[in-house]
């Protein structure tokens, strides 16, 4: 197995982390430590098992979509993949090392093309970012109709339209790419240019055939994907209830340390800002931009050592055990001990 991590990104995760610690535990650190030692077991264990779910749901997304080419591809599989993928969003900016590594570990490990692949890769991401914006936007209206958040910041109104915008463009563009192989071969014979000058000349006319025959076989492969309503009508209600599920842990964590006065919608809509304003943060895991954030819109309820510790524990349990338990799948299930 040669797919490497940079020990760069590690070092640079860890120093972000303790910076970020040091500023938002200020001097409250010990009044946080005895918020954090009276949490309630049970509502902890809850949110633990929301975010299990979001992984779960992750997995079955992306195993609809693969199912579309490969009848033999089994749900274990692409969960114990989910959950590797964890690790790599989270120690890459703007969480983009996630889907290189789906599409490389499923290329060594099925019979499936590459094409295929990245087709039912791409639809799935696509489905996602639709949802995503999609919840943004009914979380926004909530937010005006009920004055949800009275006092959030204008600079965070900001932050929330260029996390939209960046969404809705991420999503046309591979909407454009997908559905256009005549843009697709475009941007290809741009990139073609640009290395016609490095030492992959010699192999520039393979690439080009290779990579053309694929681009060609990917766009069949949309199409086949495409056509298929039923499978599409599934993964958007599986993609709706893997973000409730992502936006219920920081409700249920605030019920664990005894923050009961927040209901389930406020901790939803509040969540669904998070993850918009986080879009726009290009550090590893939005570090730092997911503090802030969880800090500015819950601090509407909830303030001092309680909404830091909340933070602290909705960080945990959102990122930090998604990272932990990526790291440990990907060394036990992916990499072979002879492997540096």
């Amino acid at each position: 197995m040669k797919y490497k991590i940079k020990k760069s990104n590690l070092v640079i995760l860890a120093f972000i982390t303790i910076v970020v610690l040091y500023i938002t535990t200020g001097g409250e650190l010990a009044h946080i430590l005895k918020v954090i030692q009276e949490v309630n077991p049970f509502w902890l264990l809850i949110a633990i098992a929301c975010i299990m779910l979001y992984w779960f749901f992750s997995a079955c997304t992306l195993f609809i979509m693969l199912r579309a080419y490969d009848d033999h591809i089994k749900l274990a599989d692409i969960f114990k993949l989910t959950l590797s993928t964890q690790f790599f969003n989270g120690i890459t900016p703007f969480a983009s090392g996630g889907q290189p590594f789906q599409i490389y570990i499923l290329k060594k490990h099925s019979n499936m093309e590459l094409s295929s692949i990245t087709s039912a890769s791409m639809h799935n991401f696509i489905v996602y970012q639709t949802v995503l914006v999609a919840m943004g936007t009914i979380a926004v209206l909530v937010k005006y109709i009920f004055n949800i958040f009275p006092t959030n910041p204008t600079s965070l109104n900001y932050l929330t339209i260029a996390g939209f915008t960046l969404n809705i463009v991420v999503i046309s563009a591979m909407i454009i790419i997908a559905v256009s192989p005549k843009l697709t071969k475009s941007i290809l014979e741009k990139i073609y240019a640009l290395i016609r000058f490095t030492p992959f000349t010699k192999k520039l006319s393979y690439i080009m055939i290779k990579t053309n025959h694929t681009v060609e076989e990917f766009h069949k492969d949309i199409l086949v994907l495409m056509s298929d309503k039923k499978m599409y009508f599934k993964v958007l209600a599986l993609n709706v209830i893997k973000m409730l599920s992502y936006y219920a842990v920081a409700y249920f964590i605030c019920l664990s340390v005894g923050f009961d006065t927040i209901n389930i919608i406020q901790a939803l809509v509040a969540s669904a800002y998070i993850m918009l304003v986080t879009s726009v943060v290009p550090l590893p895991g939005a570090s730092g931009g997911a503090e802030a954030g969880f800090l500015v819109f819950f601090g509407a309820f909830v303030v001092g050592a309680k909404a830091t510790a909340i933070m602290l524990l909705w960080r945990l349990t959102t990122y930090y055990i998604g990272l932990f338990i990526g790291m440990l799948t990907f060394y036990l299930g992916y990499r072979s001990p002879s492997t540096d």
